[in-house]
């Protein structure tokens, strides 16, 4: 009974999905190599090394999905769009860890220990603020927050304990600038803290000494930003007239930082 509404619904949706590229053919036995060759009762015999342990539990990580929305049309859909919430959480994340002495060939197996999730609200709206004979123009908007937080990466407790995650950085060493770690988004910049001079300029090579023991090493990193935006926008345009017609697209992030 109300004229001017066109559409208006609520929808809800579950979903469960399975990630199996994460694990390669046979990840779940042991593999094994010559080691080289010995003498057994005056005969050569190859023995066998073990490079990756036997996880039988293996399985595949899993993404759950929640998600409510609504859908509305006003005007006779001159004006229409929706808005989301969606929480979803990733468990069985696969990640290698160590393993108790004696359990296995080698002190670290792949298993499924980590989870992550995400969490967020999306909105989109459309317009025709004209519509004649001749001429159309056609508006569209979009934007996105998304949080992010990584909630288990190990089978115990470890407040320190992270994954180095990217690319080297060089310097001659196996150096990453982002790692995973409880509490934080995924791939979070892992790096020194910069001094800075009385001009806000950044001092070349000088780093604060987080821990006070007055040396600089890796125990003085922190978690800083992160590569993955807290918000992605969208704007649309389109102008016709008659034959012709004009269109633009803007696209814009923000909070989402590199590493240089």
């Amino acid at each position: 009974g109300v004229s001017w509404v066109r559409n208006l619904k609520i929808r809800s949706g579950y979903g469960l999905s399975g990630n199996q590229d994460a694990i390669d053919s046979y990840n779940s036995l042991r593999l094994m190599k010559p080691n080289g060759v010995v003498s057994v009762n005056g005969a050569p015999t190859v023995t066998l090394g073990t490079i990756r342990n036997a996880n039988p539990d293996l399985k595949w990580e899993k993404t759950t999905t929640y998600n409510v929305g609504l859908d509305f049309g006003f005007l006779n859909n001159r004006i229409n769009g929706a808005v989301d919430y969606y929480y979803r959480k990733t468990t069985d994340l696969l990640n290698s860890v160590f393993v108790s002495a004696g359990t296995n060939f080698k002190n670290k197996v792949l298993s499924n220990v980590g989870s992550l999730e995400n969490s967020g609200i999306e909105f989109s709206i459309n317009a025709k603020p004209v519509v004649t004979t001749d001429w159309t123009w056609d508006l569209g908007f979009n934007i996105t927050y998304n949080k992010n937080e990584i909630t288990k990466l190990t089978t115990g407790d470890s407040e320190n304990y992270y994954v180095a995650a990217g690319d080297n950085i060089g310097g001659g060493r196996d150096m990453k600038a982002m790692a995973h770690a409880v509490g934080h988004p995924a791939s979070s910049f892992y790096v020194y803290q910069q001094v800075y001079d009385e001009n806000g300029k950044p001092i070349e090579n000088e780093f604060v000494d987080r821990n006070g023991d007055g040396t600089i090493n890796g125990d003085d990193r922190y978690f800083y930003k992160k590569p993955t935006a807290d918000v992605l926008m969208g704007l649309t345009s389109r102008l016709s007239y008659k034959s012709w017609d004009f269109s633009f697209s803007l696209r814009a992030s923000l909070n989402n930082y590199v590493y240089n």
